[in-house]
């Protein structure tokens, strides 16, 4: 009899399994949430730290076991989530079956329109596909990130917005010579850059890549790779609310005949977006050989003594983008000023010592209260009548928790005190 795919492996409960241990690697023997991490790199270059390496198959119980535990991670009580958890063991054997016979198909997306900060399309995939795509991720990840340089952002480990800002804010400071001399700064933008992304480029990138490390199931991660970078989320996704109306053409992926775009919403599609700009970092770092160069996702920022070097590098990035990419800067974005009027990016307006909380940010918080303000008090009569309902006390409290920790990391003493009294004042007359 064939051995069960799910072997060392049984519903609701952690059951001790045997892995084999490497040099250089921590090993966990619980089929737990815990990864298995490489607390430094080898002599052979397969490990880089805090990420996993997996030598077995890609498409095992094991694995697609791990990204349902990557995958969960921060989901709460999503409605796609409890659905594919009510019978988990039977949705996990059946996700390897398809994967393993490659008759794996992503499923309708749902599709509604956002428009903070801007105005744009969220492709949300299926929790059956978001387990996939951590997968793919888990598998693809260890080589790109060796591969990635320093001063890329966005979903990284250890590289999230604050690590940017702070990046920038360092830029400035070695840039100006700790404010002994003048410099400037470029901040370059990609012009909708997830809707233009050439998926063929993107697909001829990660298939070199996979070839170059030698990968022991390339083939498999080129076809996964394939089967969600080749599907087209417009084809028959759910559409939610009249706002997809009012999202522009060219921010939209109806109409791309499915050779440009990837959704964004999608995990993936983040990971992606670095794979794909990497050449753009290699170019700017290693043959325009620029100091200070930082990338998040589609905002650069560039640092120099002389204005007229970062025009020259504006203009061979322009190129770069345009000839290997397929993409073009956007011009109503670019800002070329010198270091002292501050650099406005990431929710910030950095100088050298200090940083603020971004005017249009303040304003967007001010606009939300007041919102929440009118749907909990409301007149009655000669007399205000106050409610709480306990769900919008909760996603009020959630709001103000977010924007306090943006003010937090800036130098926003009176923003503070302005606005630390809400979510005590409503928690006290909610419990009260």
């Amino acid at each position: 009899m064939a051995p069960s795919p799910v072997a060392g492996y049984h519903a609701g409960r952690s059951v001790g399994i045997r892995v084999p241990r490497r040099p250089g690697t921590s090993i966990s023997t619980m089929a737990t949430g815990t990864r298995t991490t490489c607390p430094t790199p080898t002599t052979n270059g397969r490990c880089v730290r805090g990420v996993p390496e997996h030598s077995g198959p890609p498409f095992d119980f094991g694995s697609v076991h791990r990204a349902w535990l990557d995958c969960r991670r921060g989901k709460g009580n999503s409605p796609s989530r409890w659905r594919f958890e009510a019978d988990l063991e039977r949705n996990l054997i059946r996700l390897v079956d398809e994967l393993q016979s490659r008759r794996y198909q992503p499923s309708p997306s749902v599709c509604f329109a956002t428009d903070q900060p801007k105005r744009r399309e969220i492709f949300a995939a299926a929790f059956r596909d978001r387990v996939v795509h951590h997968l793919l991720v888990r598998q693809l990840e260890p080589y790109w990130e060796r591969r990635f340089i320093h001063d890329s952002y966005a979903c990284r480990r250890g590289k999230g917005t604050l690590a940017a800002v702070n990046r920038v804010q360092q830029f400035i400071r070695q840039a100006t010579g700790n404010g002994s001399a003048r410099a400037w700064f470029l901040h370059l933008d990609i012009r909708s850059f997830f809707v233009n992304i050439d998926k063929a480029v993107l697909l001829a990138i990660l298939e070199s890549g996979l070839e170059r490390q030698r990968h022991p199931w390339a083939n498999d991660l080129q076809w996964l790779s394939r089967c969600i970078v080749s599907r087209d989320p417009c084809l028959d996704a759910h559409r939610i609310g009249a706002e997809l109306n009012a999202v522009p053409a060219h921010k939209s992926l109806y109409g791309t005949g499915n050779v440009r775009g990837l959704p964004i919403g999608n995990y993936s599609s983040q990971f992606f977006a670095n794979v794909y700009l990497d050449r753009l970092d290699q170019f700017v770092k290693h043959d325009l050989r620029h100091k200070y160069y930082l990338r998040y996702v589609d905002d650069l920022v560039l640092l120099d003594r002389d204005p007229e070097r970062l025009l020259e590098r504006e203009n061979a990035i322009a190129t770069f983008l345009q000839r290997e990419l397929r993409l073009a800067l956007n011009p109503g974005a670019r800002v070329l000023a010198p270091t002292s009027n501050g650099i406005d990016i990431l929710g910030y307006m950095i100088h050298r010592e200090h940083r603020l909380l971004r005017r249009r940010t303040v304003r967007r918080f001010e606009q939300r209260l007041r919102k929440s303000g009118a749907l909990m008090v409301k007149p009655q009569g000669d007399r205000m009548v106050v409610r709480y309902p306990p769900q919008d006390v909760e996603r009020l409290l959630a709001m103000c928790m977010s924007y306090r920790g943006l003010l937090h990391k800036g130098n926003s003493f009176h923003l503070m005190c302005r606005f630390s009294s809400v979510p005590t004042f409503i928690q006290k007359e909610s419990t009260g």
